[in-house]
């Protein structure tokens, strides 16, 4: 397990890097997280012709798995069995948290303001970004 570095100690541009390669890690893991979405979201609204918010649930439950491994493996860094279950069950709660103002808030892009699903997921994705990372860092993965 990696141990929590106390970036009080650190000089200010050591801190400002630290946080610099933790958000473009967590930013690569994301876009990985969100091509996977979008394929899945793409294929069963077009291809299977499923509703965009069926399609959007079963999307979510995929790129959930996928992104806690990612997440756990290469952002944060921290492989505790003791925790895994509790940290996943913790990352499905945020990220269901998340799908359902996701599903709301594309609803409402695309049938009131009648915007492309796959734009409106775009613009919910880059808006919603930093809140899930927030949570994701300092619940979920937080160091106990």
């Amino acid at each position: 397990m990696k141990k929590k570095i106390k970036y009080y100690n650190l000089p200010l541009i050591d801190r400002a890097m630290c946080h610099f390669e933790e958000i473009s890690d967590s930013i690569f893991i994301s876009l990985i997280s969100g091509i996977i979405l979008f394929s899945f979201l793409f294929s069963l609204t077009t291809i299977f012709q499923m509703h965009y918010l069926f399609s959007l649930f079963l999307s979510y439950i995929v790129m959930i798995s996928v992104s806690f491994i990612l997440n756990k493996k290469y952002i944060f860094n921290m492989f505790n069995p003791k925790r895994l279950h509790e940290q996943y069950y913790q990352f499905f709660i945020v990220s269901i948290s998340g799908f359902l103002i996701n599903a709301i808030f594309l609803n409402l892009l695309v049938e009131i303001l009648e915007i492309n699903y796959l734009i409106s997921q775009s613009v919910i994705v880059i808006i919603g970004f930093p809140a899930l990372f927030t949570f994701y860092k300092n619940w979920v993965f937080s160091y106990k």
